[in-house]
């Protein structure tokens, strides 16, 4: 698909673009996930809620396709360094 019109499409709330990107960008994004939170499973949900904000947000002030791409790495990123920290305390407060 023509990333312009997937763009247009994603902005419009067209749920085969969405479909189209997530196919798209998951996989790589569950490997990057992972590698950081060394759990395949967690890794998965990050990334599921990562798209999941990502359909319920209002996706106007997106200019393109890559800010859309680079906004979805850096959220499983932060979700993931989130998820670490709040496992940092949660085992320090058990201990």
């Amino acid at each position: 698909m023509n990333k312009e019109i997937l763009f247009e499409d994603i902005k419009c709330g067209n749920l085969s673009a969405f479909e189209a990107l997530f196919r798209q960008y998951y996989p790589s994004m569950c490997v990057i996930a992972g590698k950081l939170v060394a759990n395949r499973e967690v890794a998965e949900d990050i990334v599921q809620d990562v798209f999941l904000s990502f359909w319920k947000m209002d996706r106007g002030g997106f200019p393109n396709v890559k800010t859309i791409k680079t906004f979805l790495y850096n959220s499983v990123q932060h979700r993931c360094l989130n998820y670490l920290r709040d496992l940092e305390i949660r085992d320090r407060n058990y201990r």
